[in-house]
């Protein structure tokens, strides 16, 4: 994909392909999902894991969550490896469509919360998750901490359509691949 002529931001007036058919960017409908945060675990960390140069006269230790998800019936346990960075996305002017020629830096699976103890980052296509529920934003920024990724919050209310969103997210962006929606 050569994007010499396509700098982002508002696409051309015209689709490059001559055609009026731009892909409409949907938001996915809200959660109804709640996350209840039941137990923070600190592990010791294993000796031999740390780093030599660290003084060995310090316990170094590692959090875990659980998160019960009452609508799924079921807990989802996360381990905070790394400090991920979280980017607000900022807001555009208006809501964006996406232009058939560039329809691949948009790629994108979008995933409930439920679902993120299966998950494993795809390449090549924006990971999508939808935190609207009340409670699920901890869970996809610990999920993020867990896999060692960095992620783009878009938050609804905030005034950045989906498709400034992924475009934040992917190649054009941050190239982070991570979207969470709250």
């Amino acid at each position: 994909m050569n994007l010499k002529d396509y700098a982002g931001g508002d696409p051309p007036y015209v689709p490059s392909d001559g055609r009026m058919n731009w892909e409409e960017a949907v938001l996915p409908p809200a959660s109804e999902e709640v996350c209840v945060l039941r137990k923070l675990h600190m592990d010791i960390v294993p000796t031999e894991e740390l780093n030599p140069d660290i003084d060995d006269s310090l316990t170094a230790y590692c959090a875990k969550l659980d998160f019960f998800l009452p609508r799924a019936n079921k807990t989802i346990s996360l381990t905070l490896y790394t400090n991920s960075i979280f980017v607000a996305a900022p807001p555009c002017n208006g809501t964006h469509k996406i232009d058939p020629e560039y329809a691949e830096l948009y790629a994108r699976t979008i995933y409930e919360v439920s679902e993120l103890d299966a998950l494993e980052i795809k390449i090549n296509e924006i990971t999508v998750i939808n935190a609207t529920g009340q409670g699920t934003q901890a869970v996809a920024r610990a999920w993020c901490s867990e896999q060692g990724t960095n992620a783009v919050i878009l938050n609804r209310d905030k005034g950045c359509c989906f498709k400034c969103g992924l475009m934040v997210a992917g190649k054009e962006g941050a190239d982070v691949d991570v979207l969470i929606l709250c």
